[in-house]
């Protein structure tokens, strides 16, 4: 349309916050309108958080007549659970969350993080979301399974 939306995670408190600003396809530069809960404002500093419990990477993406975002979830540390929430609007409001995917290598040391949906590769089966893994404590793990760190693939019908 006529906005691009910036999505971005203030992690200074916990659960992270997931915020939104937008800007002209021709002005990402600036300047940029910030979401405050109610409006579109100019200041920065009015920005309002529109979710909480997100990842510091999630994806959000057109789906349909609304807008779906894709997160881990994050209300609890090192969680499994990919959850999907809906809106009808970039700035929400966001729907409850979904669970569409527990990373089943997920546990112990072994953590699943920034899940991603991929828009460009939308299917009949669905939308493709991808996460990554990675060993929190001994990072020489990675070397010793390789097949540890790299992303994994799902669809998932939204």
């Amino acid at each position: 349309g006529d906005r691009v939306y910036i999505f971005g995670t203030r992690d200074a408190v916990h659960p992270k916050e997931a915020h939104v600003a937008r800007a002209a396809p021709d002005s990402l530069a600036g300047p940029w309108e910030y979401f405050d809960g109610r409006a579109w404002s100019p200041r920065p500093q009015d920005s309002a958080a529109v979710l909480t419990g997100v990842s510091t990477q999630y994806a959000v993406v057109r789906w349909g007549a609304g807008y779906v975002l894709v997160t881990m979830d994050g209300r609890v540390p090192f969680a499994d659970a990919i959850l999907l929430f809906r809106a009808e609007a970039p700035q929400g409001p966001w729907g409850e969350a979904a669970t569409i995917w527990r990373a089943p290598e997920a546990g112990g040391d072994v953590v699943a993080y920034n899940p991603f949906a991929h828009p460009q590769f939308q299917a009949a089966e669905g939308l493709l979301v991808s996460y990554n893994l990675n060993h929190i404590r001994d990072p020489e793990a990675l070397y010793r399974d390789a097949a540890l760190y790299r992303p994994r693939f799902i669809r998932v019908d939204p």
